[in-house]
């Protein structure tokens, strides 16, 4: 689901389809009787942990656990949404994905975003060997960088 170069550490959605693929899944589902309405749910797929819920620039931010490749275990990543009422969320692009060759190829795990002097940063577990990695978001938390030299053993 998303691409993530070595060169950069940027994870980036592999096309914008892929969002609005899952914003048009949400929207089929939004009439289900049994969906949740005041309770964040995955626009589609396998989700878990929420992580780094942070309010940033009048915005309520929402990672959590997910698995874009289907409704399973595994392959975690770090879906984003974002509200400005905590009751209607906009589904984001991916904010973290497993790197290819990093701490974290196992797994984007459990985590927290904190305001580090005006950056947001997520620290998160990698498995491959467990550590904790970091990340910071730019302005808008739509594109975030691993910053592997400083993950911690």
């Amino acid at each position: 689901m998303t691409d993530r170069s070595s060169d950069n550490g940027l994870a980036k959605p592999v096309s914008a389809g892929a969002t609005m693929a899952f914003r048009d899944l949400r929207a089929r589902l939004a009439a289900d009787r049994h969906r949740p309405l005041y309770h964040f749910i995955a626009p589609a797929n396998w989700m878990n942990d929420p992580n780094g819920a942070f309010f940033w620039k009048g915005k309520y931010h929402l990672f959590y656990q997910y698995n874009p490749n289907g409704p399973f275990w595994g392959t975690i990543h770090w879906g984003h949404a974002i509200s400005s009422d905590l009751v209607h969320w906009e589904d984001l692009p991916l904010a973290l994905a497993p790197s290819k060759d990093g701490p974290d190829k196992g797994g984007c795990w459990s985590g927290c975003v904190v305001d580090d002097n005006g950056v947001p940063t997520a620290l998160y577990t990698g498995l491959e060997p467990q550590t904790v990695c970091l990340a910071t978001g730019d302005d808008e938390l739509r594109t975030w960088k691993s910053i592997e030299a400083l993950s911690l053993a």
